[in-house]
Formats: C-alpha cells, structure tokens, sequence
C-alpha cells in the first residue's frame, strides 16, 4: 500500500521511495516519489507507474541511497539490487 489513513484520517507514511523511469536507450526520462509501507510495495507500485506510460521501457526503484529494484514491463519479478555490496 502506498499511504493508509487512520482513524483520524491522518496518513500513516511509510519509507519514502523515488521512481526513475527510463527510455528506449536506458536514460532517465522521470522521476516520481512516493511513501510505501515495503520494498515489495514499491515494487508493485513501479509496475503501476510503468504501466501507465507506456513510453518509459523500466523504472528504478530507490529507498533514499539504497538501489531496490529495477522493473521492466516484461518481467514477472523485479530485478533486485545486490544486497551484498
């Protein structure tokens, strides 16, 4: 999920992530941000984003420094960046 509202109807914010979307040839074409409650939900959440701009070939999803996936719009899964580094 990306923001829930409790009771109060304030937002419970999850980790901040940012969204960069890349072109044919693999530059940066755009950038969104956006507060998700886990990495999977960003993933699932790019493949939203990616799906509604059907120019973009992939998205790159980041948690501040941190590189989580990159998602591609033929892949079931994201492709995650190497924990180990």
């Amino acid at each position: 999920s990306v923001n829930r509202p409790t009771v109060a109807g304030a937002f419970i914010m999850g980790r901040y992530y940012r969204f960069y979307f890349l072109d044919r040839l693999g530059r940066f074409a755009g950038v969104e941000d956006s507060h998700c409650s886990s990495d999977e939900a960003a993933c699932e959440h790019a493949r939203g984003l990616l799906a509604a701009r059907p120019r973009c070939t992939g998205v790159e999803v980041w948690n501040r420094e941190r590189r989580v996936a990159a998602v591609h719009p033929d892949e079931a899964l994201p492709r995650t960046a190497d924990r180990s580094a």
